[in-house]
């Protein structure tokens, strides 16, 4: 069988959610199958990892000479003129020409309900794109039960159309390292202990600002002598959230640290007394498993997926009520018991998830898909 995969987002050079799925389940699909012919398209030079996977793993790069509509243009072209048996797209945006048999992963619809942070362009793009994939694509898979709800209610699709396959955590990689790799990692950033961190997109849709006002009313309320570190690329709001750090009358202690590459994270959750990850959508929410993991209590929002992909090993929390982040943040940090009843309860829920199983399960969908 030959299984194209849309690869263009798992080459992407500053990954996040939906780029680290497609890359990992990349490289696990090439450890359990050696036997399927894979063909990999991708838009730019690609990542030189995808030369390593296999012999049954050929690289092809479709040049585009225009910087949108890939997808439907060139990807397009090449399904209509060298189609594979089957075309798997680790997100939801399938061309228009595609194999009769073509899977894809729809991660969530936050567009749908937060359609304010999107451009109208944006908007438009993306729900056509989700209705192509909910109408043309023969199979769907989705990434949390909130997220299959979430496609059912806003396009109608077929329940029997969707699968849940959970993500997984790396427990090799994301556990708890040498306190002096910590101590590096920390000095490489100029971070001071104690500090709460948050790992995203610094974007409106991640409830940055609430999470700022949060940590001014716990040093005000409760004379905390933390850091607030922000790991992430800024997004769409960015600016604002610039503007309420500035106004901040701790912005010295609110520390913003860019894109952090996956080396430095195991360090960084490590080194947290408390990961935030209160934001105001997520279809699942990654960086909860990799703060629990790596044995950082977390808090989140109870407002989407994380409590699904939390279980117990999170404090949930409204992310609109900032009175209620500041409590349930400050009873843990000021309770060791309760800590660490949080971070054993967040050690037995890493167990549910399991990257090897993902890619079992997805490639196994992909192979029987009729």
């Amino acid at each position: 069988m030959i299984i194209g995969i849309d690869a263009s987002i798992a080459n992407a050079e500053s990954k996040t959610g939906t780029e680290w799925y497609s890359y990992i389940l990349l490289k696990k699909f090439s450890e359990i199958d050696r036997k399927n012919e894979y063909r990999l398209y991708v838009e730019n030079s690609p990542d030189q990892e995808f030369f390593n996977l296999g012999k049954n793993f050929q690289v092809k790069v479709l040049k585009w000479p225009i910087n949108r509509f890939w997808h439907q243009g060139r990807l397009g072209l090449e399904m209509l003129f060298n189609k594979p048996d089957v075309l798997f797209v680790p997100a939801h945006t399938i061309p228009l020409l595609h194999p009769v048999k073509t899977i894809t992963t729809c991660h969530d619809v936050g567009f749908e309900q937060f359609p304010e942070l999107y451009t109208a362009t944006e908007r438009q793009y993306h729900r056509w794109s989700m209705r192509l994939a909910v109408k043309r694509a023969n199979r769907i898979i989705t990434v949390s039960h909130f997220s299959k709800q979430e496609i059912i209610k806003y396009y109608q699709a077929d329940p029997d159309k969707i699968i849940v396959i959970y993500h997984g955590v790396d427990k090799d990689f994301y556990s708890r390292p040498a306190q002096s790799k910590i101590n590096h990692t920390l000095s490489h950033f100029n971070i001071m202990t104690p500090y709460i961190l948050f790992i995203g997109r610094l974007e409106k849709k991640k409830n940055i600002i609430n999470q700022i006002k949060a940590f001014n009313l716990l040093k005000e309320k409760h004379k905390i002598i933390h850091q607030l570190v922000l790991g992430g690329n800024p997004g769409f709001g960015s600016e604002a959230i610039k503007e309420e750090i500035a106004k901040s009358p701790y912005k010295k202690d609110i520390k913003q640290i860019g894109y952090v590459n996956e080396e430095y994270l195991p360090s960084l959750y490590s080194g947290a007394d408390l990961f935030w990850f209160i934001t105001n959508y997520e279809g699942f929410g990654l960086p909860v498993l990799e703060a629990q993991a790596c044995q950082t209590p977390v808090i989140a929002s109870d407002a989407c997926s994380l409590k699904e992909v939390g279980g117990r090993g999170v404090g949930l929390v409204k992310p609109n009520n900032i009175e209620e982040i500041t409590r349930v943040s400050y009873d843990i940090l000021s309770d060791c018991k309760k800590k660490a009843c949080l971070i054993q309860y967040g050690l037995e829920n890493i167990k549910r998830f399991d990257w090897n199983e993902c890619a079992n399960k997805t490639l196994e969908y992909i192979i029987n898909n009729k």
